[in-house]
């Protein structure tokens, strides 16, 4: 069997039914040149069950069971690793495809330039606070994540890696990050010379409960001020004293509402974002 264009990632965690409605999504395209890789951390055997029983679907299919578990965004990464095709595609398993054909529309994008980060809408809901959403970035915002790509510090208008396909490479999800970590990989692709490329229709749904991972740590001060901070060191060393300012005065209003924080705090998390770490004991 040859090589598939595609490798489509759903990296697991328990919630076997949530899995289900993902697979169920992904068997629907109308494109099928794509292998399916599950990378499954779970604890129990529900995970691997609801596999088995929606195999048929996907004559190229691996799973994969993770003992011990590797942990977020290990598992990501993992799954990205057994990945053969020219083109990855991430599906988190609380996330699903809205369309049939958002798949193809996806590769076509793709195929016509593949130096593009091509990414799709996608509709949602926050179930604690009852409130829908929808993110589909205009094109005056594609224009300045494009241009500078560390406005996606200021908010991510991508959306969740399950939105995004890119070419097949070496960038890797941070695990050193919890709530930046899939900006923190866009920036990786943009200021590698990755394009924006936008299919300008809702493509994905997805449903954030209060026991998600970004809303466990959403609101965790010290932890926001760490992943902020290191992000800037990681990508930013180069910047001006003026963008510094700035961006510090971003971050300090950012999590004035979790407590104080002095630019002394900030300063000592984007010098030595590991010492700062350690100290708050994150």
């Amino acid at each position: 069997m040859s090589e598939p264009l595609v490798s489509v990632v759903v990296p697991a965690y328990e919630q076997p039914e949530l899995l289900r409605r993902v697979l169920k999504s992904i068997a629907m395209q109308d494109f099928s040149d794509y292998e399916l890789i599950v990378s499954d951390d779970s604890r129990g055997d529900e995970v691997e069950a609801v596999v088995r029983q929606e195999a048929h679907a996907f004559p190229q299919l691996l799973y994969v069971r993770n003992q011990p578990a590797k942990g977020s965004p290990q598992n990501w990464n993992h799954g990205m690793d057994q990945a053969k095709g020219r083109y990855l595609k991430i599906m988190h398993h609380d996330d699903w495809f809205a369309e049939p054909f958002a798949l193809r529309l996806m590769v076509e994008a793709l195929q016509a330039d593949e130096g593009r980060l091509v990414f799709g809408g996608i509709k949602g809901r926050y179930e604690a606070e009852q409130r829908n959403y929808t993110n589909l970035p205009s094109k005056q915002q594609l224009e300045q994540m494009q241009n500078d790509p560390l406005q996606l510090l200021r908010g991510n208008l991508i959306g969740p890696p399950s939105t995004i396909m890119f070419k097949r490479q070496e960038a890797r999800f941070d695990p050193n990050l919890k709530w930046l970590v899939d900006i923190e990989f866009y920036l990786q692709l943009l200021l590698h010379g990755h394009r924006l490329h936008l299919v300008n229709q809702v493509l994905f749904e997805n449903v954030q409960t209060a026991a998600s991972v970004t809303k466990s740590v959403e609101h965790d001060k010290h932890l926001n001020v760490f992943e902020y901070m290191y992000v800037a060191a990681k990508h930013a060393s180069n910047r001006s004293l003026g963008w510094k300012i700035r961006y510090f005065a971003f971050v300090k209003k950012l999590v004035k509402g979790f407590g104080k924080v002095s630019y002394a705090e900030l300063w000592s998390a984007y010098s030595n974002p590991t010492s700062y770490k350690t100290r708050v004991g994150l």
